[in-house]
């Protein structure tokens, strides 16, 4: 009886020991996954974070915009976080009454380089004007849109007295 109880008591503690460690190794897994989210993929609910703001985002054109004229809009990306961001500038509430979009083109940019864009011209509705952007934590960036209304020599009649407004948006896509 006494070989008996020796067994039990040497499986039973092989068994603790055994589930100490599983628990240990899954707990050590988790812990690092989550340390590794909170730095790169973590969701802004979970950081607990402010979006980016965008200041003076609104663009619009006048009714009276001939070929070749621009218009140009600066803009503020402010990110109150302590974390540096990557985010997506959108356009949003999009108006936009020009017969021929294609003659509406659009530039981006941060005072020194151009930006790529997402799109070629103005667009009919919501859009995403600009994607992958950086800004650092605690900072503030300036943008300048520039919309022309390029001549192409033919007649653009059609687009006289035309309209284009929408509101520019920044959204946070992923943690660098």
């Amino acid at each position: 009886m006494k070989d008996i109880t020796k067994v039990y008591i040497v499986v039973a503690s092989s068994l603790m020991l055994l589930i100490t460690i599983i628990y240990q190794g899954v707990y050590a897994y988790f812990e690092a996954e989550v340390i590794h989210v909170g730095v790169r993929n973590t969701s802004i609910a979970t950081k607990n974070l402010s979006d980016i703001q965008i200041i003076d985002g609104t663009t619009s054109s006048s009714d009276l915009m001939i070929p070749k004229e621009s218009v140009t809009q600066t803009f503020l990306v402010k990110n109150e976080n302590d974390i540096n961001l990557c985010f997506n500038l959108n356009w949003s509430n999009v108006i936009n009454t020009f017969v021929n979009t294609s003659d509406l083109h659009v530039s981006l940019s941060d005072g020194t380089n151009n930006i790529p864009l997402s799109l070629d011209t103005f667009p009919t509705t919501s859009a995403t004007l600009a994607s992958g952007m950086k800004i650092n934590a605690s900072s503030t960036n300036n943008y300048t849109l520039t919309i022309t209304y390029t001549n192409t020599d033919l007649n653009q009649i059609g687009d006289m007295g035309k309209k284009f407004s929408g509101r520019i948006t920044g959204e946070v896509v992923e943690f660098p």
